[in-house]
């Protein structure tokens, strides 16, 4: 009984893993395209204020 629950504790948590893991692709898919934005604004800025006015 132990070790049957030890085997289903073991797969829910791979379970959980890879939907984590799958998430965060999806995330890192569709947010790659506001984080490129964001760091071209970013760029922007930065280069803004370190040239001298």
């Amino acid at each position: 009984m132990h070790r049957f629950t030890q085997s289903c504790t073991k797969i829910i948590a791979n379970l959980f893993e890879g939907m984590a893991n799958y998430l965060g692709c999806i995330h890192l898919v569709s947010g790659r395209m506001r984080d490129t934005a964001r760091l071209n604004i970013l760029q922007a800025n930065f280069l803004r204020y370190k040239a001298p006015p």
